[in-house]
């Protein structure tokens, strides 16, 4: 999937693929997985850690969805989904700002790196209005 995201970048895409990988980021992954990996994140989050398996566990997955996530708005080609308010008046920017504040708790470097890189696509999504989230840094 990543390869798939990876490709419908515009900077990066092959001419050939174009119109097959915008078609299936903007209408399968960004509107269905995107929400999907914020809601796993979110989970892993919550899990508790019994032992030193389960923390590694969970510190693998935190992982890759944040790498899936990071990837997924990288592809975005309408930052307008980040932005718009539910009906809690949160935006999907908000939502991952939050977990990603909750990532950067673990103190561990390798998914702190990895959501570090998914802030970074927030960041370049939002410009200026990325202001909003620099209290918490």
């Amino acid at each position: 999937m990543n390869r798939v995201l990876e490709c419908a970048n515009v900077e990066k895409m092959d001419p050939r693929w174009k119109q097959t990988c915008l078609q299936i980021v903007n209408q399968y992954i960004i509107p269905n997985l995107l929400p999907r990996f914020g809601e796993r994140l979110n989970a892993e989050l919550g899990k508790p850690v019994v032992n030193a398996d389960d923390n590694n566990a969970r510190t693998e997955w935190v992982g890759y969805f944040c790498g899936a996530i990071q990837m997924s708005i990288c592809a975005l080609s309408d930052e307008s989904m980040l932005i718009t308010p539910d009906a809690n008046q949160q935006t999907v920017a908000d939502k991952f700002m939050i977990l990603f504040l909750q990532v950067f708790q673990f103190q561990n470097t390798t998914v702190a790196a990895e959501a570090l890189l998914a802030v970074n696509q927030i960041l370049n999504k939002l410009g200026v209005d990325f202001a909003r989230y620099m209290d918490a840094f």
